[in-house]
């Protein structure tokens, strides 16, 4: 039986959500599509907004990325007008097999593997409670990795275990985590000097 991680969403988020479901037209006005690294999230509590939020200070003293924009607020196709992509997703539905972020990612992961992003870079960071959730921290940044495998993009910006206290994590493979996880919940006082250093990271793999 999956154990579903319930929480309080705060009513923002389920409107944006709502919006979303109710096919209300792409916000892509507001995107700033000139910028070489697109930045989208979803978020449930808000700690995957910060978390991009982060990235976009962190990055764009290395490189051109845009504003962090919700995917719940975008079409699936506005990835495509950017070189590289950064994305990011909590783990809410802890254990499940699928939809495992509780967010409106669940809902366009067969549009992900559709898009055309051969010769673009994408990297993926994620959200999770090493502690309460200890057993399935991060899951959902395997799910967005495996999702966007069939676009033909290349994936970068896997990270070292070393450091995490956590007891599995289904983002785990070959002994590196598939993108960067974070722990708000636990380590928030780590997210900052873990967003700089795999920015750099990022950076050295390709993506400006």
């Amino acid at each position: 039986m999956n154990t579903i991680k319930i929480k309080r969403v705060p009513v923002s988020v389920i409107t944006k959500f709502k919006l979303w479901r109710q096919g209300k037209p792409s916000t892509r006005g507001r995107l700033q599509v000139s910028a070489k690294v697109g930045l989208f999230y979803s978020t449930s509590t808000g700690n995957t907004e910060a978390a991009a939020e982060w990235i976009q200070e962190k990055f764009a003293k290395h490189g051109d990325i845009a504003a962090p924009v919700d995917i719940c607020e975008a079409n699936v196709s506005d990835m495509q007008a950017f070189d590289s992509l950064i994305v990011g997703a909590p783990t809410w539905n802890t254990g499940a097999d699928e939809g495992r972020s509780g967010t409106a990612w669940d809902d366009v992961l067969d549009e992900l593997g559709a898009l055309n992003l051969k010769g673009k870079k994408v990297a993926i960071f994620g959200c999770g409670d090493s502690v309460a959730y200890g057993d399935y921290f991060c899951d959902a940044i395997e799910e967005l990795h495996a999702a966007f495998e069939p676009s033909g993009a290349e994936l970068i910006g896997k990270t070292d275990p070393a450091g995490y206290d956590f007891s599995d994590s289904k983002s785990l493979v070959d002994g590196k985590f598939l993108g960067l996880p974070l722990d708000d919940d636990n380590e928030e006082d780590k997210t900052e000097t873990r967003v700089e250093n795999w920015c750099v990271q990022l950076v050295s793999e390709g993506m400006k």
